[in-house]
């Protein structure tokens, strides 16, 4: 018992007369938090910019897609050649324009445009950006994204080559 009042004794002055050490334990807990709050904003964000990356690809490759689609008719039906018609593909009223305006349409937010349209494939580059979820506390707000697709029209009729076997 009277160990347990020396105990008792000892802790109480050392509390009313003060420690050097006091609060040291408070700024590590504060200094740890801090690190590991921007340790996990940098993986949830740099995960969540990835996603925005392949998403980004996914609709590059989508667009391209569309364009590739357009097809010359006459030449088609005429049986003179099956190839892309690169205005119809990539003009104003256009098939990649016409996919970007029903992306914006459901909430997506980017920009596409034609890199390269020839009679057997159309190339798409897009543009976006991936907002930051917790990097924005230290003023990362966001990350610019670009990506490109590229389709290749591929026909039934199509002739083997040397490198086919």
């Amino acid at each position: 018992m009277r160990h347990e009042c020396r105990a008792v004794g000892a802790l109480r002055r050392r509390v009313a007369h003060g420690d050097g050490q006091r609060g040291a334990l408070s700024l590590f807990v504060a200094v740890i938090f801090t690190g590991m709050v921007l340790v996990i904003g940098l993986i949830l964000d740099a995960g969540g910019r990835l996603d925005a990356g392949v998403n980004a690809d996914e609709y590059a490759s989508e667009a391209a897609r569309a364009g590739i689609q357009r097809i010359d008719t006459a030449d088609a039906v005429s049986g003179k050649a099956i190839k892309v018609d690169c205005d119809k593909a990539t003009g104003a009223p256009a098939a990649v324009s016409a996919y970007f305006a029903d992306l914006r349409q459901s909430g997506v937010t980017m920009t596409g445009t034609v890199s390269g349209c020839t009679a057997t494939t159309v190339a798409v580059t897009v543009k976006t950006t991936y907002s930051t979820k917790l990097l924005s506390i230290i003023g990362i707000d966001s990350f610019p994204i670009s990506a490109s697709g590229t389709a290749t029209l591929v026909t039934g009729q199509q002739q083997p080559t040397s490198e086919q076997p």
